[in-house]
């Protein structure tokens, strides 16, 4: 909920490298979410696999229930991955732009030419 905050906020942010922060902790944040449920995927279809009670009529709820988190874990990768392009992008902007356009208001030249 902070960077949903953060990203309403983001064109009132008056410093460069306040926003240049804002933009480095979602790029870091949501790289480490979206790790995470890599790392989730991996192990949940680990143990999927080596399930001994994987065909077992018995055990049909908790392997359809097993199906569901890895396949929300799966999309969940490229969910977070999408969230880190979009970070990355705008840093990039940022980068070629300054940060927005709010920061040339405190330089003179740039103010006055406006």
């Amino acid at each position: 909920i902070g960077f949903l905050v953060l990203e309403a906020m983001f064109d009132q942010i008056s410093g460069v490298q306040h926003r240049k922060y804002a933009v480095m902790a979602d790029i870091g944040i949501s790289g480490l979410w979206c790790f995470l449920w890599f790392v989730g995927f991996c192990y949940l279809t680990n143990k999927w696999v080596t399930d001994p009670n994987r065909g077992d009529d018995e055990h049909k709820s908790a392997a359809s229930d097993l199906q569901a988190a890895i396949a929300f874990s799966f999309f969940s990768i490229f969910s977070w991955a999408a969230s880190v392009a979009l970070a990355v992008l705008k840093y990039r902007k940022g980068v070629t732009e300054g940060f927005g356009a709010a920061d040339n208001m405190d330089r003179p030249d740039i103010a006055q030419s406006s």
